[in-house]
């Protein structure tokens, strides 16, 4: 796909997030749906399925293994909205499911697998890994051992992401074999940490205000909106996000564990923007969470199931 291709698709999936937010369904809308609490926590290896919300609240709790969505990706209209408690390790998301994060905690390592939305605006989680066309959007909260994207997008403006990680911690699009060549970046704000990796037919942009290669500010020499194309290796790039954020990268063109790595056959692009990148993500959590308080009377234990 070419640049100019990437780059629209991810505009379209931002504004796609920003439509989802925006217009989130009620909670009647769904066969089914769980509030926990007042409905009973949820155990080790349960899964809900299709027409099925489930909202977890403080004080709840949700087992280790818990799936949202059928493995075979054959479920619809599944949503897992997180505004407090804990979700156990292992978590996974399947085709046809949207998880939305404003509070609580997901604990351990856990994957958004098909064409999953995830949206986190809040709350402390560990680790994600988004598989085969799935979509993260972070405009806040704590992913503090990292992200990872294989053949997947993500859009991060804000939180803190891979700030307390291991050798793995920090971002890392695509993979070392190159199987997933199509994942892409996009970072506008936040707080990055550990490493960040950008393999071969992958993409990161980045959204900012200042940028500074190998210690020349190279901010003058950019067109607002337009995207640049860093060609350089071995070299450091620095600046300032959009949000204000600082930022800083070393330009690695050989893979090292736990170090910055940017293949050379990896797309990295700068851009200036005017004005500082709007969240629209967290102005809705409290609209969201209100229409799914607002309707509870068709809760069901039953839509738990063990497949």
């Amino acid at each position: 796909m070419s640049n100019r291709g990437r780059w629209s698709r991810r505009v379209v999936l931002s504004f796609a997030w920003y439509c989802c937010v925006a217009t989130a369904p009620a909670s009647a809308q769904f066969t089914t749906v769980l509030n926990i609490p007042p409905d009973p926590d949820i155990g080790h290896f349960q899964s809900i399925g299709a027409g099925t919300q489930l909202n977890v609240f403080d004080d709840g709790f949700v087992g280790t293994f818990f799936g949202a969505g059928a493995t075979d990706g054959t479920s619809t209209n599944v949503e897992v909205n997180i505004y407090g408690g804990v979700v156990g390790a292992n978590f996974l998301a399947h085709s046809g499911s949207m998880v939305n994060i404003s509070g609580g905690s997901v604990v351990g390592f856990w994957q958004a697998i098909d064409d999953v939305v995830v949206n986190i605006s809040s709350g402390t989680l560990s680790s994600l890994e988004a598989i085969d066309d799935s979509v993260v959007n972070i405009s806040g909260g704590r992913l503090s051992n990292g992200l990872g994207l294989l053949g997947s997008v993500a859009n991060i403006s804000g939180g803190e992401v891979g700030t307390i990680g291991s050798l793995r911690g920090g971002v890392s699009v695509g993979d070392l074999y190159g199987d997933f060549g199509d994942s892409s970046v996009t970072i506008s704000g936040g707080k990055l940490g550990g490493s960040f990796s950008v393999y071969n037919g992958c993409e990161a942009n980045l959204l900012g205000i200042q940028f500074i290669l190998d210690g020349s500010d190279i901010t003058s020499t950019l067109t607002p909106n337009v995207p640049l194309t860093i060609t350089a290796r071995e070299r450091t790039l620095s600046g300032l996000l959009a949000d204000g954020s600082p930022f800083s990268f070393d330009l690695n063109g050989g893979y090292t564990l736990g170090a910055d790595y940017f293949d050379p056959g990896a797309t990295l692009t700068v851009m200036l923007v005017s004005e500082n990148v709007p969240e629209p993500g967290g102005a809705m959590a409290g609209v969201l969470a209100g229409l799914i308080l607002s309707a509870g009377s068709t809760r069901r234990r039953a839509a738990l199931n063990g497949t």
